[in-house]
């Protein structure tokens, strides 16, 4: 019997001191923020999902878009200050429009989605092409290095062209005789239309860098754009510690047709199995707001009501995203020179950390 009640005793004090212990690890500040190592690898998934609504000439016009985009993270290196150098490639990209008018369709990893697509050349380039990021350890994107990415993908669709002229003087017919070309012919028939192509710039070089102009407007490859892609999948950390409950204000990009950055409130929810719990909420009156495509205004201008409601999981350990899930939800007017239309927009935007 002392036994039974020395072994209780002992069972009694160990599971005080691990209460302490719980109690003593929830009560302590937490100091968020993103701790990455040279080599480390992830991928991550941006699943973006709108219903828009709106009114044009008295004509109700609803859409459904979705894309998912698929990006590897290298960490080539980080320095004294938490710095971190982070190579951001694209993987696979995937998009899908319906509307009343039709639709659009596009997936990298199936070709019948890319014939007569005119996103596909560009979309087509960019995978397996990266641009490096500089991340601070607040979370903020200090630098985007845009214009490496940019000139391979120009170049690569020059590229495509060149063989799709190829292919195509292949299948064609001489045009003359009306008989099928030989080999020699269809080389020939291919050298003298890339030739032709070439000289309507003054050379190639000069086709390539009016190719490059066009990829740099291109709605996923302006430098804000790529800026934005990549601030998607971080944090805006808090400068000072915290504790479940806490909160803290930092910026937020709101997917409209643009996008607008405003503030948001940031709350630490809880600290579970290592990850935190954050909660992201924004509530914003826009006044002939005008958003931005790109590094340009946008000749539109919102007014109405957006609302942010969202949560972040974070790895403690590394501060890097494990998974995001974010609503704006979006009621009132776009504006044009020309007309003033109605509109709600509902986006999610989900991340996946997949490795």
């Amino acid at each position: 019997m002392k036994q039974i009640k020395a072994k209780l005793a002992i069972m009694c004090i160990l599971l005080s001191f691990c209460a302490r212990g719980e109690q003593s690890f929830a009560d302590d500040p937490l100091k968020l923020g993103l701790h990455l190592k040279p080599g480390d690898k992830h991928i991550v998934q941006i699943i973006s999902e709108d219903r828009i609504s709106q009114t044009v000439e008295n004509q109700q016009i609803d859409m459904n878009h979705s894309k998912i985009v698929e990006l590897g993270l290298d960490i080539n290196e980080v320095d004294a200050e938490g710095c971190a150098l982070i190579a951001v490639g694209f993987r696979a990209i995937k998009e899908k429009t319906i509307h009343s008018g039709g639709s659009f369709d596009y997936d990298s990893a199936n070709p019948q989605t890319m014939k007569d697509n005119p996103l596909a050349p560009t979309y087509n380039a960019m995978i397996g092409e990266s641009f490096v990021i500089k991340v601070g350890p607040s979370g903020e994107v200090v630098k985007v290095n845009a214009e490496g990415i940019r000139d391979r993908i120009a170049e690569r669709i020059v590229q495509a062209e060149d063989e799709f002229i190829k292919q195509s003087a292949k299948d064609n017919k001489n045009c003359n005789t009306g008989e099928e070309r030989t080999e020699q012919q269809a080389e020939a028939a291919a050298e003298t239309a890339i030739e032709n192509a070439n000289a309507r710039y003054g050379s190639r070089t000069k086709r390539i860098e009016a190719m490059k102009d066009q990829v740099k407007t291109f709605p996923l490859t302006t430098e804000e754009k790529l800026k934005e892609l990549a601030e998607s999948i971080m944090v805006h950390y808090p400068v000072q510690p915290v504790r479940a409950g806490d909160s803290w204000v930092g910026k937020i990009k709101v997917p409209l047709l643009t996008s607008i950055e405003t503030e948001a409130t940031y709350t630490l929810k809880e600290l579970k199995e290592k990850v935190a719990v954050i909660e992201v909420n924004s509530k914003k009156a826009l006044m002939d707001e005008t958003a931005s495509v790109g590094t340009e205004p946008s000749k539109v201008t919102y007014t109405g009501e957006i609302e942010v409601d969202g949560t972040l999981e974070v790895n403690e350990d590394n501060g890097f995203l494990a998974g995001k899930q974010v609503k704006t939800l979006f009621s009132g007017l776009a504006k044009t020179r020309e007309k003033t239309i109605p509109m709600s927009i509902v986006s999610t935007v989900t991340i996946k950390t997949v490795e």
